[in-house]
């Protein structure tokens, strides 16, 4: 099973602890804004996500 794009954003964002990869600076992860990876917008980001998919699937 391949894990969508949201699937992965949605992971990483919730995940408490990232490791870092082989090569960190060429994952589409490492290129999102410092905002969007910060653990204050957490709870936020998440539940945004939530409501995209949530729209997506009616």
């Amino acid at each position: 099973m391949s894990a969508t794009s949201d699937d992965i954003l949605e992971r990483y964002v919730s995940a408490r602890h990232r490791e870092r990869g082989k090569f960190p600076a060429l994952t589409m992860l490492a290129r999102l804004p410092a905002w969007l990876k910060s653990a204050k917008h957490r709870t936020e980001i998440l539940r945004i996500i939530g409501r995209l998919r949530a729209s997506l699937s009616q």
